[in-house]
């Protein structure tokens, strides 16, 4: 089956001494945990099923990624 991959390709932009920083959003990616679906299965009180929502997407079924990336001199 195909995988659909979102790829960063990291090349030192025009920097300033000020601006050391370069920051990346990728968007749309399903939630792991909860499988895309924005709930995930538990037992109530009674043991009966309930769908509670998901606690790492906020039940909006989709995750997004902040990527932060600080330009230094290589020290080697």
């Amino acid at each position: 089956m195909s995988k659909q991959v979102q790829i960063l390709m990291v090349s030192p932009p025009n920097l300033t001494k000020e601006n050391i920083y370069e920051m990346k959003t990728f968007q749309g990616f399903a939630c792991s945990y909860c499988h895309g679906n924005g709930w995930i299965p538990a037992l109530g009180e009674r043991n009966d099923r309930e769908q509670r929502i998901c606690p790492v997407c906020n039940g909006r079924k989709i995750l997004k990624a902040d990527i932060t990336i600080k330009w230094m001199p290589d020290e080697e």
